[in-house]
């Protein structure tokens, strides 16, 4: 089953717990399987950030759970409870904020690494044409000596033949 699928089968259950939690007068027990849903979703769609119908889907359904909790809050329910959820919702916010700040500053991380990456690559590739041209002219070098070292032979061999 693919990432789109799964979430479609999220989306539907998802609907189905919301008319369940609006019929149930705001249950909790029904809250907190919306919750898992919009979790299991939202995992999907950190994993599948390039679709963004999927991603779309998962942000429609953390919009409407928002909605959903705030009625909850709002409409009855003891007030430490509803004061208790309400703290439970800023320091999730909070927790949410804080991670997608460090995934923002990771992926940065990642992407100034990457430019530092194709510039060290690219300095290694002047390199490798700098010493293949060394080895080249050392080569050369190598030759011309060989042809100087036997020239110099055969200079000698007839200067001993005349001399004799």
């Amino acid at each position: 089953m693919g990432d789109m699928a799964l979430v479609t089968s999220y989306l539907e259950e998802f609907n189905e717990l919301a008319a369940a939690f609006d019929s149930s007068n705001n249950d909790d027990a029904v809250l907190r399987r919306l919750e898992d849903c919009v979790k299991q979703s939202d995992l999907l769609s950190r994993t599948n950030r390039d679709q963004p119908e999927l991603v779309a889907a998962v942000n429609g359904m953390k919009n409407r759970l928002a909605v959903m909790k705030k009625a909850s809050l709002t409409g009855g329910g003891k007030g430490a409870q509803r004061q208790q959820l309400q703290q439970q919702m800023d320091s999730t916010q909070e927790k949410v904020e804080h991670q997608n700040k460090m995934i923002k500053n990771a992926h940065q991380t990642a992407t100034e690494a990457e430019e530092t990456g194709h510039q060290i690559l690219g300095e290694l590739a002047r390199n490798k044409e700098k010493i293949a041209s060394v080895q080249d002219r050392t080569r050369e070098f190598a030759g011309e000596v060989n042809s100087a070292e036997g020239l110099l032979k055969s200079m000698s061999a007839r200067d001993r033949c005349v001399i004799s």
